[in-house]
């Protein structure tokens, strides 16, 4: 008898900030009932690092065990499992450079899922959506601008639209405002749809996805991926994207001695580069921080210069940007911007 173990699937967390575009910033949690599926269907689940011996991932293998060319428990029909993994973010700068991140609100997560999604060249890019993350039991506040007093009722849906009738509620309110529970304990985790209605018309629609697990945790996302049968995934790459941001960056030179009027400063990287930076107006956010240098350097001369285009957040900075003061180069090379800095700037003393 020969066992082995066969590709389930595989994924890849991509990021076009990193130098390889693997992003190395999450952990995998088997959330929900993955680890008894996994169990039932004797799968292994192994990770894919960049750095040996750190426990960030930068992708997820899913393999089966097979027997003499054949799967040790086969996955058919309805028994068919969804195996869910609840992403743990690492890596705090990760805000800092990654466009996506601005999708989000306070208590919002990424749900992504090959169900639904393309196949492109073998790689099956996960459909994402932007879900409200929620315990099984959590309050649920909202208004209704209906005459008073004013009756609304509560609807739960599951994920195949279905009404959960027992979930369901009907409420009174003299001002128009609610604060309501919603008690989904006896339920299992997963996207529900709360919809609110008041003479007979839906004016407030929330979807949720519930889970005590997840909300513990802190989750950052949660991959959720359908399997058919053991070989269907097991030649694609199913991949997770994230984009780098583009910002302007922004240098405050601190000249210990004020420059003249005749003096002329320039900054950017030599030719055929298109990265120059010119000097602007400091306002708003930039003048207390202009302000707050004056006053801790007195006598100097505080300039804020910012990029003229827009410069993408990337592992390798760009080099050689190069501050000269008529003609004569001061520095030779600026530092690039603190991916620890929500603003892209960085300071400079002369």
């Amino acid at each position: 008898m020969e066992r082995t173990f066969k590709t389930l699937f595989d994924l890849t967390m991509k990021h076009d900030f990193y130098d390889n575009e693997k992003s190395n910033d999450f952990l995998f949690v088997p959330v929900g009932s993955t680890a008894q599926d996994m169990k039932n269907f004797k799968l292994l689940a192994r990770t894919a690092k960049s750095d040996p011996g750190q426990p960030q991932a930068n992708g997820l293998t899913v393999s089966y065990s097979d027997v003499n060319n054949s799967p040790h428990i086969p996955i058919t029909g309805s028994s068919a499992p969804s195996l869910k993994f609840g992403l743990q973010l690492r890596n705090t700068e990760f805000f800092n450079y990654t466009t996506e991140v601005a999708l989000l609100s306070g208590d919002e997560f990424f749900h992504y899922t090959n169900v639904g999604a393309s196949e492109v060249l073998g790689v099956i890019e996960l459909v994402r959506s932007v879900l409200k993350l929620r315990r099984r039991v959590f309050p649920h506040v909202f208004s209704v601008a209906d005459p008073l007093p004013v009756t609304a009722t509560i609807k739960v849906y599951n994920a195949d639209n279905i009404e959960l009738v027992e979930f369901g509620q009907t409420l009174v309110s003299e001002d128009g405002n609610f604060d309501s529970l919603i008690d989904l304990s006896e339920a299992s985790d997963g996207i529900y749809t709360v919809k609110i209605i008041s003479n007979a018309i839906v004016v407030q629609e929330d979807k949720f996805y519930v889970s005590d697990e997840l909300t513990a945790m802190r989750a950052f996302g949660l991959i959720d991926i359908s399997v058919v049968n053991n070989t269907d995934l097991s030649t694609k790459e199913l991949r997770v994207s994230f984009t780098t941001r583009e910002t302007k960056w922004k240098y405050f030179v601190v000249f210990a001695v004020p420059l003249a009027n005749s003096d002329t400063i320039k900054l950017e990287q030599p030719s055929p580069s298109t990265l120059k930076f010119s000097e602007i107006v400091a306002a708003a956010g930039d003048l207390v921080t202009k302000e707050s240098l004056e006053s801790q350097n007195p006598g100097s001369d505080v300039r804020l210069y910012e990029s003229d285009i827009l410069v993408e957040y990337k592992e390798s900075v760009p080099k050689n940007i190069k501050l000269k003061k008529n003609g004569e180069v001061l520095v030779l090379h600026m530092p690039a911007p603190s991916l620890s800095n929500v603003k892209p700037e960085a300071y400079i003393f002369i």
